[in-house]
């Protein structure tokens, strides 16, 4: 008996891109965790090289960035109102992680923040809540408070 040769899916199931989730907060008059700030008309980029991610359009609090496998950096720029001419940058500083995911899979990169640094010109404070870059969902890792 011949079987013939047959194209199989890919066999990867796992995620092999990993995102920053950054939220944006008002900040709470006690504790680390604010409110949600829907920012009303917001722009958000790379500001190396001024590519935009996203730009207004509807209220938004959340963001998912992706960082470099090639860098130990990465800085955004964002604005919570487009109508405002005053940008802000957020610089992430990073360590990379080579994983091997499955045979399937083949390999990834996780991440890990060890430092940040931010202007202030619409931004209150920023927050690290978990610098573990690592594909799982619903994780918030930064927060900017407005």
């Amino acid at each position: 008996m011949q079987v013939a040769c047959q194209r199989i899916a890919d066999p990867c199931l796992q995620p092999k891109n990993v995102y920053v989730r950054i939220g944006t907060f008002q900040p709470a008059d006690t504790g680390s965790l604010g409110k949600d700030s829907l920012l009303p008309n917001p722009i958000v980029g790379y500001a190396e090289t001024n590519q935009i991610i996203y730009i207004g359009g509807k209220k938004v609090k959340d963001f998912y960035m992706q960082v470099s496998p090639m860098k130990d950096s990465v800085k955004w720029f964002i604005t919570p109102d487009s109508t405002s001419a005053a940008l802000d940058t957020i610089t992430l500083y990073y360590q990379r992680n080579l994983v091997f995911l499955s045979k399937s899979c083949g390999y990834t990169y996780n991440y890990v923040i060890n430092d940040f640094k931010y202007t202030f010109n619409r931004i209150d404070s920023v927050k690290l809540m978990n610098g573990n870059i690592d594909g799982k969902a619903d994780v918030q890792h930064v927060k900017i408070f407005y």
